[in-house]
């Protein structure tokens, strides 16, 4: 592990793959929901501009890395998204975890959902670790991210994370479902 010297944060000292598209906890059976701002069907259009891609790139990311370092909690996620997907910086999962890190520790939800993505991945942060990305999962969800419900739910009905138990799973899957998951909708409607 070394320091990032401009951060002054802890980082790994090898670089990992984007998890593309993850977006459930590995090894789940189940459908994996859409992330909350990656990038939309607009990717198939080469016809577009970068930017146009990416639902969650609200700002420039020269204005997100000037708003983050004053600690504006959306420019320092739609930075860490800017390192995950290599938009105007360079692609650097240890880089997307600082920023999502402080953005997540100033209860920013889709912030959290990330860090959580991280952690059951063990991308751009020390180790794997479910205990913490249900810690960060469970902190998105209590907000009513969509995504973070629907994956609690899936770490629930397989104990990654956190205690194994069908009656939460189902909890946290209704409650997604009814915040707009289709993934939770259609896996209710499979149950049922």
């Amino acid at each position: 592990m070394a320091e990032d010297e401009a951060l002054g944060s802890p980082v790994l000292d090898s670089e990992a793959d984007v998890p593309a598209g993850t977006t459930s906890v590995p090894g789940a059976e189940l459908p994996s929901p859409p992330v909350a701002g990656t990038a939309s069907a607009a990717e198939s259009d080469p016809e577009q501009k970068p930017e146009a891609k990416y639902e969650w790139l609200s700002m420039t990311p020269d204005q997100a890395w000037f708003q983050a370092k004053q600690t504006n909690r959306e420019a320092q996620y739609v930075l860490g998204m800017c390192y995950m997907h290599g938009v105007g910086q360079a692609l650097s999962l240890k880089n997307a975890a600082i920023w999502f890190g402080k953005a997540a520790a100033g209860s920013h939800p889709p912030a959290q959902f990330q860090m959580a993505l991280l952690w059951l991945t063990g991308r751009g942060v020390p180790r794997k670790d479910e205990d913490e990305a249900s810690r960060w999962m469970e902190k998105a969800a209590k907000a009513g991210n969509p995504d973070a419900l629907y994956n609690m739910g899936v770490m629930a009905l397989y104990g990654r994370g956190v205690a194994e138990s069908i009656e939460v799973a189902m909890h946290h899957f209704q409650a997604a479902a009814e915040a707009g998951s289709r993934e939770a909708q259609f896996h209710l409607g499979a149950t049922f």
